[in-house]
């Protein structure tokens, strides 16, 4: 479970990790890879948004299992 990993990862990604194991105990099928920034502009354009504005990065509460 996600308190095995705590200690060893950085705490976003054991946040991750947590949550994927919420969805996985919820019966969601998710799938994790790898998309290069060329082939996703709707990321791109938002972490650059995030970087030029820092106020208008955070937690989205649409990103919540509950």
């Amino acid at each position: 479970n996600g308190a095995d990993i705590r200690g060893h990862v950085s705490p976003p990604f054991a946040d991750c990790y947590d949550m994927a194991e919420s969805l996985t105990a919820l019966g969601c099928h998710w799938v994790l890879r790898h998309v290069y920034r060329e082939y996703n502009t709707v990321a791109d354009k938002l972490a650059g948004d995030c970087i030029q504005n820092p106020a208008t990065a955070g937690f989205s509460p649409l990103w919540s299992l509950q």
